[in-house]
């Protein structure tokens, strides 16, 4: 009896043996390779990229529409730069009238103005002014030349008229020496002159004397020095304007005496462009104005040097 139970116990292991290597060669025959098709439904996927192609081909004319809705903001600038040039024009607004009367002086003489531009704040570096430069201060009330003529403004300055009035000395002192009988000016003394007009038609002019002469024109700057010097035709001639006597200062008001010579006789003439004045822009403080004995005068004046 026992030996009957191990043979049915081996038969038993022999059969399961036998029925486990099927199930490893069922696992071992299944091959993967069958995943074929699945790259075949890959290879049919590039309709769908052909699609969004044409899709994106389709929104280029979108992509032009943003581009017009991008002009719009060069639409908005243009009103900017209108109001900044109407705050310019405001600026100008205060010497408008002014700057418009010059204007058509300039047209009239055939001279062409720049534009001019009125800051205040900004200050001029030393210098002469130019001929557009001294109207632009004169617009401005910075610069008065009564009876201004655009014809007489030069490049670098303007050409004042002689008035038809002279006045010479007449010496009448001596000096101590008994034997001399010159007779002297008196520089300490006020010395008598004479008076005459000058005609139309010419005065002659001697070596050895001093003519005392004036502009037409008044003249005045307080922020400015001015001076007075000889014309280069004039000057050609032999005829001296001043007596290094060219120099003004700033403030003062007046007509300007001119302390004429001739270096030969030459006759002279009333109303001709004798001299010329500029404007040199100083360096400092300008507080101290002139106020000395010869402001305000409007006619030839003799030298007041004996005044105390």
């Amino acid at each position: 009896m026992a030996t009957a139970k191990k043979t049915s116990t081996s038969t038993t292991k022999k059969k399961t043996t036998t029925a486990k290597k099927p199930v490893e060669e069922t696992k071992v025959e299944t091959p993967v390779v069958e995943a074929t098709p699945v790259e075949e439904v890959a290879v049919t996927t590039p309709p769908v990229e052909e699609k969004a192609i044409k899709v994106d081909a389709e929104a280029t004319p979108v992509v032009e529409e943003t581009h017009v809705v991008e002009e719009a903001p060069a639409v908005e600038e243009k009103p900017a730069k209108k109001t900044s040039t109407s705050k310019s024009t405001t600026k100008t607004n205060k010497y408008a009238e002014e700057e418009k009367k010059y204007r058509k002086m300039a047209e009239e003489a055939g001279i062409t103005l720049p534009e001019y531009e009125y800051d205040e704040s900004v200050q001029l570096v030393g210098g002469k002014l130019t001929g557009a430069e001294i109207v632009r201060q004169m617009i401005m009330g910075n610069i008065e030349i009564e009876d201004f003529d655009m014809t007489r403004l030069n490049p670098n300055s303007y050409n004042l008229i002689l008035d038809n009035v002279f006045k010479t000395y007449r010496p009448i002192y001596q000096s101590s020496n008994r034997n001399d009988h010159t007779m002297y000016l008196d520089m300490l003394k006020e010395n008598p002159f004479e008076e005459f007009i000058i005609p139309d038609t010419g005065f002659a002019l001697m070596p050895g004397k001093v003519y005392i002469a004036t502009t037409k024109e008044r003249t005045f700057t307080s922020k400015f020095q001015p001076v007075i010097d000889g014309r280069s035709s004039v000057g050609r001639l032999g005829i001296s304007v001043h007596q290094t006597a060219g120099f003004g200062d700033i403030g003062f008001d007046g007509k300007w005496t001119l302390e004429i010579t001739a270096i030969q006789p030459i006759i002279i003439y009333p109303n001709v462009p004798i001299c010329q004045i500029s404007f040199v822009v100083p360096a400092g403080d300008t507080s101290l104005q002139y106020n000395g004995r010869y402001q305000h005068q409007t006619e030839a004046q003799t030298s007041k040097f004996y005044l105390k």
